[in-house]
């Protein structure tokens, strides 16, 4: 993975695609119970945006950056205060939930990375890093 070969993540990515769709709900149905309930959280005030729709933004991107180039990377604020619902670079409001959303799905991806090539914690691994923000 080369790094230097990114482009930024494009948080205005968004798809209506009934596949898309399909394929957050099978994600998301597939994180354990705890990771789904941590996710969600157990306040009544859900915030400006839910789950599946964070990760229907993190997943539209990645599709586009892969169509664009399967060698590209996609680099990602993970500081919370990049995520402010009302700055006017945040048009769509993504809460700060994004980076938990991210962790979350980094371990899945782990977990199946690992699994489908038998490989250790020690073998193959999705790598995420962290990058300054260019607001």
């Amino acid at each position: 993975m080369d790094t230097d070969y990114s482009v930024p993540f494009n948080r205005h990515a968004w798809t209506d695609s009934e596949e898309m769709v399909q394929l957050v709900e099978t994600i998301f149905t597939s994180l354990p119970a705890k990771t789904q309930q941590e996710l969600i959280g157990r306040s009544n005030n859900k915030g400006s945006m839910g789950v599946k729709d964070i990760l229907r933004i993190i997943l539209a991107d990645l599709y586009n950056t892969y169509k664009r180039d399967p060698k590209l990377c996609t680099g990602f604020a993970r500081k919370h205060t990049d995520w402010t619902v009302k700055d006017r670079y945040n048009g769509q409001g993504i809460p700060r939930k994004i980076v938990d959303v991210v962790d979350a799905l980094k371990k899945v991806l782990d977990l199946l990375v690992n699994t489908l090539t038998g490989q250790s914690k020690i073998g193959i691994t999705v790598k995420v890093f962290h990058v300054r923000s260019s607001m």
